[in-house]
């Protein structure tokens, strides 16, 4: 956090109370790239200086959002939460906003690993998976049908049998 000002604290204890973030904490940008190349955390979210001024002043200032986009389900969802975050926080701290559509900031995100957001690279994988078990659930079904159509049949052919010496 490179900007501790009161928006940026307001926004931070917002995400902390979605219960959709856990925050870490307040890192360098050192550290910062160290956690996401580690995948220790998934996103890291950069207030630059002068944050707060510039909300103050109607201009709107740029946040940063650094995610591993190697999911990229999470990450669209999780950036949605951001974007309405900020309208719902900036709304009750900021007098002048009555409820926008957009929050007063720039939300620039920066997907790394995957920077075109394909979801086959998710997808594909779990769908042969979820294939490959269903067709296995379908052969036991069929074989279990055929064992079992297959038993009544020799009981009355023996019972047939007895019958006729």
């Amino acid at each position: 956090m490179a900007d501790p000002g009161p928006f940026a604290r307001a926004y931070v204890a917002a995400m902390r109370n979605s219960d959709y973030f856990k925050i870490v904490g307040s890192v360098n940008e050192r550290e910062a790239n160290d956690l996401l190349e580690r995948s220790k955390v998934q996103f890291v979210v950069t207030f630059p200086p002068g944050f707060n001024r510039d909300l103050v002043r109607g201009k709107p200032p740029v946040l940063l959002v650094e995610a591993d986009a190697t999911d990229p389900m999470a990450t669209g969802g999780a950036i949605s939460v951001l974007n309405h975050l900020g309208i719902d926080v900036f709304a009750q701290d900021m007098p002048g906003l009555n409820r926008p559509s957009a929050p007063p900031f720039e939300l620039r995100v920066h997907r790394r690993y995957n920077p075109e957001g394909i979801t086959a690279y998710n997808v594909v994988p779990g769908l042969l998976g979820v294939i490959l078990a269903m067709t296995m659930v379908l052969m036991t079904g069929l074989a279990m049908t055929r064992e079992r159509e297959r038993e009544p049949s020799k009981t009355c052919w023996r019972r047939r049998r007895r019958r006729s010496r």
